[in-house]
């Protein structure tokens, strides 16, 4: 919503139909729906909402993209399935493209994800041969986050990266 109320255009790509429903809902988005290959897409003033598999998403839908903002989907992959996730990410976006990642830290023998946690060293093990990494910014999210803590966390740590694509 933020980025919209900004002025810029916002698409995104999301698997869950009740989830893409329930943002629209939630902030009151008349979204008109129709279907377009293998999505059912969502439009409304300023969005353009796709419900799909993300590995089916194609430049020719995205058209030219020059920024990401991934807030939660790589933290819900497990670290064996994140390659393929970044590797399609790399071929839908363009050299200059930026890409703002929240990424989760904390003890990975304390909880098993889903948010699974994403280190410095795994983002570059993902990133670095096609991406320029730079970390914004870091806060302890503990106290914000009960259920997680309820699950057995003692500490949990959120970071920020902008990420340029080369």
């Amino acid at each position: 919503m933020w980025l919209r109320e900004q002025g810029h255009s916002v698409m995104g790509v999301e698997l869950s139909p009740v989830a893409l429903e329930s943002f629209c809902m939630e902030h009151g988005i008349p979204a008109r729906r129709r279907v377009l290959a293998d999505f059912d897409v969502y439009e409304a003033d300023g969005f353009t909402l796709y419900c799909g598999d993300y590995f089916k998403m194609t430049p020719a839908l995205l058209g030219g993209v020059s920024a990401v903002y991934d807030r939660a989907a790589l933290i819900s992959w497990k670290p064996a399935a994140r390659e393929s996730y970044v590797q399609h990410l790399t071929s839908l976006t363009r050299p200059g493209t930026q890409t703002l990642l929240i990424a989760i830290e904390y003890p990975p023998e304390q909880m098993n994800g889903p948010p699974f946690p994403l280190s410095r060293d795994a983002i570059e093990n993902l990133y670095a041969r096609h991406y320029s990494i730079e970390e914004l910014g870091r806060h302890e999210i503990l106290e914000l986050e009960p259920r997680l803590k309820a699950r057995g966390l003692t500490e949990l740590r959120e970071v920020c990266y902008r990420m340029t694509r080369l």
